[in-house]
């Protein structure tokens, strides 16, 4: 079973000095504060206090003064496990998180043996703290006045479990580290190049003037962002198109989409997003919409890795090898996809073969997908044959286009063809080329950006 993450933002007014009111002034060190764009990331503001009558003497036996709370969004949490939290669990969640996150002079090691031995502690699991590496030194005053130093890292996690409720915690500290790791991008308006119903109403564009309407597409939507923007704080505004069919004619059309978060969204949420906008306004059925917007109904992205280095040099060519090492391609499967957790990744890796070169790929669905969590579930039929292999016909034709494909780009990205065929995407440090095939979309990274990554672990 999954546990629930709670990715939140720790509000801790005993980590800014007291020499001034104002704390977007000289008391505000970068921590413990959560404020300008970084809080528009949270959609619908929910907050857990800190309900302890006494904070734990901790900073050199004593206390550090004021309040603490967890800002999150409620968009992203499971409201009713957070409801079933006692006046108990939120005491001990927050005296976990305040041993945690002033580990002063103990190692983690200490830590750990404090947090399954105390009592004040009860409800942590054993073994889940963790932090970053990082550490920022800052200053703050206890309840005696008294100035001292603190050693702080920019985020710390762990799981805890009750009666009622498991969850795991990832609670940043530091403001920066907030606004640059939060993972959630919030799709907050989507605005059409056009009147919805419009859009929809294939008689109706067919009649003006071949297509001639879309021609103010660029105003519509500069009038309507210039509106959105208006009346709620953003943290940008992403273009993304998306095929438009009408009749026998079609052509790509953009959409501007509001967001709120620290990159723009995936191709995942702006479909979903854009179909939701299309189903509101104009109560159109799946099917016609399909119709009209096929790529709307894309709804399952997949991450292709090849295993660039695993290869035999012979003296005229490099051979990739058809036995793999088990926990060699696993360690690389975590470096590569080390923003997943653990239990996601083990749950859903794969392996896969191409025909183009018969290279080992380890391959992993997107999270945020909706209908399909595998390659092999959509392909039972797929091996790795060329089109000119007599076992291609036993191939089913959807697996025919997603093989055909993948031979393709691994020509491409070998540098043996070039093809206008495949987009270059770029999301987040790593580099992908992508290609779509039946309702699934898939990411195929880079050979440069594979090497940078394991070079650097």
């Amino acid at each position: 079973m999954s546990i629930n993450t709670i990715y939140g933002f720790l509000s801790d007014s005993g980590l800014s000095l007291q020499t001034s009111i104002d704390l977007t002034g000289s008391s505000d060190q970068g921590f413990g504060y959560l404020h300008g764009e970084a809080l528009n990331y949270l959609i619908k503001k929910g907050i857990i206090r800190d309900t302890r009558s006494s904070r734990l003497p901790i900073v050199e036996n004593e206390k550090l003064p004021g309040s603490m709370s967890i800002w999150f969004d409620q968009n992203r949490v499971n409201l009713d496990e957070i409801s079933a939290l006692t006046k108990t669990d939120i005491e001990h969640i927050f005296n976990i998180i305040e041993r945690c996150v002033l580990a002063q002079q103990y190692t983690d090691f200490n830590i750990e043996e404090m947090l399954t031995t105390n009592t004040l502690y009860k409800g942590y699991v054993a073994n889940s703290h963790q932090h970053d590496p990082n550490i920022t030194t800052i200053k703050v005053q206890n309840v005696k006045d008294y100035i001292k130093n603190v050693d702080l890292h920019n985020y710390v996690g762990f799981d805890y479990a009750s009666e009622n409720v498991t969850l795991h915690f990832h609670i940043w500290i530091k403001l920066s580290a907030f606004s640059e790791e939060y993972p959630y991008v919030s799709i907050t308006k989507v605005i059409p190049p056009y009147d919805p119903a419009l859009l929809v109403d294939g008689n109706a564009v067919l009649k003006s003037t071949n297509l001639d309407i879309l021609a103010n597409s660029s105003s519509y939507i500069f009038n309507t962002t210039d509106n959105e923007l208006a009346t709620r704080d953003q943290n940008g505004v992403y273009s993304f198109k998306v095929k438009y069919i009408i009749g026998e004619t079609y052509r790509n059309l953009s959409f501007a989409l509001a967001y709120c978060g620290n990159h723009t969204p995936s191709s995942l949420d702006c479909r979903s997003a854009i179909k939701e906008m299309f189903k509101s306004t104009t109560g159109i059925a799946d099917e016609e919409l399909r119709l009209i917007f096929p790529d709307l109904f894309i709804d399952s992205r997949f991450y292709i890795v090849p295993m660039w280095d695993i290869y035999s040099q012979l003296v005229d060519r490099d051979v990739y090898n058809s036995v793999g090492n088990i926990s060699k391609l696993l360690e690389k499967a975590r470096i590569i996809f080390n923003d997943v957790e653990d239990s996601f990744r083990n749950t859903h890796l794969e392996l896969l073969l191409n025909s183009q070169n018969k290279m080992w790929s380890v391959c992993l669905p997107d999270q945020l997908n909706t209908s399909h969590m595998s390659i092999l579930e959509q392909h039972p039929t797929y091996v790795d044959y060329s089109a000119q292999s007599v076992g291609w016909k036993y191939l089913t034709a959807d697996t025919q286009e997603f093989a055909g494909k993948l031979i393709r780009i691994m020509a491409v990205m070998r540098g043996e063809t070039t093809s206008s065929e495949f987009v270059p995407v770029t999301e987040g440090n790593k580099d992908y080329l992508t290609f779509t095939a039946g309702e699934s979309e898939y990411y195929v990274l880079t050979k440069d950006c594979y090497e940078t990554l394991i070079n650097n672990s």
